[in-house]
């Protein structure tokens, strides 16, 4: 099962500058979170438009079903992503800086238990082993991540080159897994209620059952005075 959430930062006052992408096959998953950068021009409309080109990447993720090269096929896809982002760029006469957002780029397979994470910048991933333990990755990037949109001009191998750089994940024997913007640092238990507030809508089994039950336990979080101090994305697998 799938579930998302997504939250607007109390600082945020106008838009929510996350945003996300997550698409089931009968063998695969795969998705991303996407998370624009405040001091860029209109944050929102960076994720926003780079969901929209990873959704029209049509059959390129099939190769994803036919090919195990996983770290190759997504340094491939996000080179396209650039290139599009090009393209728009050029259409509109816009800048680097309508487009910085951080990218968590994954996919998984049902069968194999394989979780591969690419970041393009900041975020955490967490991932449950077939055993019950629980892992993580905070790819922290000290509030000055190196976005795709930095690459804008360069060449198509320039910005291979670069993406052969960035962090990327091959994970085996994963049940469960939670694909999170930055703001999962930053929720705050702003009534000191004294409540693990992360570790509630994460592991919690209240609502497990439910597509929209990371929304339900947030809806309950606020209600005791929690808030996110940044835009939350998180996106969760669970084989229920």
């Amino acid at each position: 099962m799938i579930q998302t959430l997504s939250v607007r930062s109390s600082e945020h006052q106008n838009h929510n500058e996350d945003d996300y992408f997550v698409v089931e096959r009968q063998n695969i998953i795969y998705g991303a979170v996407f998370d624009g950068c405040s001091s860029g021009v209109d944050s929102y409309w960076a994720s926003n438009t780079l969901k929209k080109i990873f959704n029209g990447l049509g059959s390129i993720y099939d190769e994803f079903e036919s090919d195990s090269n996983w770290d190759m096929l997504s340094i491939a896809l996000l080179s396209n992503v650039n290139t599009r982002m090009q393209m728009v760029s050029n259409i509109l006469k816009l800048d680097v800086y309508h487009f910085e957002a951080t990218i968590i780029f994954f996919v998984y397979d049902k069968n194999l238990k394989r979780l591969c994470v690419r970041f393009v910048g900041d975020g955490t991933v967490l991932w449950k082993h077939t055993n019950g333990v629980i892992s993580h990755c905070n790819n922290e990037q000290n509030n000055a991540p190196n976005y795709l949109a930095h690459h804008l001009n360069d060449d198509y191998m320039e910005v291979f080159d670069f993406l052969k750089t960035t962090t990327f994940l091959n994970l085996s024997d994963v049940d469960e897994f939670w694909i999170c913007s930055d703001g999962i640092d930053k929720v705050c238990d702003a009534k000191e209620t004294g409540k693990d507030g992360v570790d509630y809508l994460l592991n919690d089994p209240f609502a497990a059952h439910l597509k929209n039950g990371m929304v339900r336990k947030w809806n309950l979080l606020s209600r005791d005075g929690f808030i996110v101090k940044d835009d939350l994305t998180i996106i969760k697998y669970s084989n229920l």
